[in-house]
Formats: structure tokens, sequence, C-alpha cells
């Protein structure tokens, strides 16, 4: 399904895709992303992928020309046609960077929590967690901060309440 387009400021709109954490979805969302970054009719000064939503936001100076209704009926036009921006979006390789993660128990002060809400040793959970290849969905609100995933749903544990 297309994306439904909701009005966040004057300058800017939020593109809602099917609200679930999926690969699929967020691939649709990124590839959305690039085809609006390359398209010269509309100057977007940010486009913000996240795991199923777009935020594009225009310089207010584009809200005289072309004006917010013709930016607002261009991009619904554009999410109505999936498959322009689909097609569009050249198959990206996929860069694998390594994550040093350490695991050691003076550090990571949860594994008590961690082994009683699983059930599985330390080791185990290390193990099941440093076998996949995570996908990252987004950049978080700190600079490099990836929200990555899906995580082994044997070792999936809620937040801390703190």
């Amino acid at each position: 399904a297309p994306p439904t387009i909701h009005r966040l400021s004057e300058t800017s709109w939020l593109l809602q895709f099917q609200p679930v954490i999926s690969p699929s979805v967020n691939a649709a969302v990124h590839a959305l992303a690039a085809f609006c970054r390359r398209q010269q009719q509309v100057a977007f000064q940010q486009v913000v992928p996240a795991y199923h939503s777009l935020l594009l936001q225009v310089p207010w100076q584009a809200l005289v020309r072309p004006g917010a209704a013709a930016i607002q009926q261009q991009v619904a036009q554009w999410c109505q046609q999936p498959a322009l921006w689909q097609a569009a979006t050249t198959a990206q390789q996929a860069r694998v960077v390594e994550v040093p993660v350490c695991y050691h128990p003076s550090l990571g002060t949860d594994w008590p929590l961690v082994e009683a809400a699983t059930g599985l040793s330390a080791h185990e959970v290390v193990k099941l967690h440093t076998q996949p290849l995570y996908q990252v969905y987004l950049i978080g609100f700190l600079p490099g901060f990836a929200y990555m995933g899906p995580v082994h749903p044997a070792i999936a544990v809620g937040r801390k309440c703190t």
C-alpha cells in the first residue's frame, strides 16, 4: 500500500507506511527516500527515513515557489506510483560494518536480568547475538547510533524501566 501523507508543519510532511518494523517496509521507505533526494522539481532540505516513515522537509523559500500545495500534490503522485521510485532505485551494495561489542560481565550489568528473562546462559546469548548480520533500519538521534534488527527471538528482551 502506498504511504499516507501527513502535514507536520508549513515546510514538512511525514509519509507513513504500514506501521510495522520489517525489512520490506523499510526497503520501501529507503527507496522513496533515494527517489526524493534525486528529484529536481522539489529541492528537499531534509529527507529522513525511519522504520516505517519518511520525513520530507523543504526550505521556507519553497513555500513561495512552487508552493506547499504543489509540493504535496507532487509527493502524493509519487506515493501513488511505487513502481516509479522502486524501479528507479539502483541496487545498492550492502556495506558490512563490524561493530565491536564487549560482553565482559563487569560491563554488562544486565546479565542476570537477560539470563533470567531468556533462560539462557551468557555464553548462549552471546552466541545467538553474534550469529546474524543485522540490518540498519535507521540512524538515531545521536550520531552513529544505529537502530538494527532483527534480533533472534530467543534473546529479545524488553527495555529496562530506567
